[in-house]
């Protein structure tokens, strides 16, 4: 089967003519009108996967992790060893180039460990948005440096693409619903009207009204009543299923 929102290798000559964001904001936004139901960390691997190239699923997953946390310090200054960004001797002095790096204001963008024994090796505490400054604006390559650290700065930037489409389709998703349930609402007024409809021909005919079209009607806004409670049970069910 076609997917409905194909690549560029596939894709049909007017997609081609968009960016790559553009269809991923198209389709993020599709996912909150059919309420596919999406935590930030399936989103962010579903759209990486059909619209951009996936650098480093581990360091792309620790993005998504540290993300809701942006402006609290909890990303070890180690982490930057570990991703090898730093090497473990540069790392030592770390300290030094966070103080005198300019955009960064210690007890906010990080926290520094008060080491009290000789034998334990200090761990800062950065903040999400510092550990990424420190990637992309900072630490470049040193010698026998395995990665590069511009080819993670640029990948830092399709996550985060990512995580603001995530919003996109979360600003959808609620849309849908509030449409759904406004449509309840409507629906559920006309039930109301119809039943209204239905208690004055009752009245009627109990006070001796012998129209032939009296039943006739009853019958026909008893279907309509029907026909109503099937969609709102099928609008209700969108909303129980999301």
């Amino acid at each position: 089967m076609t997917s409905k929102y194909p690549n560029a290798d596939n894709a049909t000559v007017p997609l081609l003519r968009m960016s790559a964001y553009e269809r991923a904001e198209q389709y993020a936004i599709s996912l909150g009108n059919d309420l596919k139901k999406l935590s930030l960390s399936d989103f962010v691997k579903d759209v990486e996967s059909k619209f951009f190239e996936c650098f480093d699923a581990k360091f792309r997953d620790y993005l998504i992790d540290i993300h809701p946390m942006e402006y609290e310090c909890v990303v070890p200054h180690t982490k930057l060893v570990e991703f090898g960004f730093m090497s473990g001797w540069f790392a030592i002095g770390i300290l030094h180039r966070l103080r005198t790096m300019p955009g960064l204001t210690e007890g906010v963008d990080y926290i520094c460990d008060r080491v009290t024994s000789i034998y334990k090796r200090p761990v800062h505490m950065l903040s999400p948005m510092a550990f990424k400054y420190c990637i992309i604006r900072h630490w470049r390559k040193y010698d026998n440096q395995q990665i590069d650290p511009v080819k993670y700065g640029r990948y830092i930037q399709v996550v985060e693409q990512c995580i603001r489409l995530h919003h996109a389709y979360k600003m959808a998703y609620s849309q849908k619903q509030r449409d759904i349930e406004k449509l309840i609402f409507s629906l559920s007024n006309k039930k109301y009207e119809i039943y209204e409809k239905l208690t004055q021909i009752l009245k009627e005919i109990k006070e001796g009204n012998d129209d032939v079209n009296l039943k006739s009607r009853m019958s026909e806004l008893l279907k309509n009543i029907d026909n109503l409670d099937a969609i709102i049970e099928r609008a209700k069910a969108k909303i129980r299923d999301d």
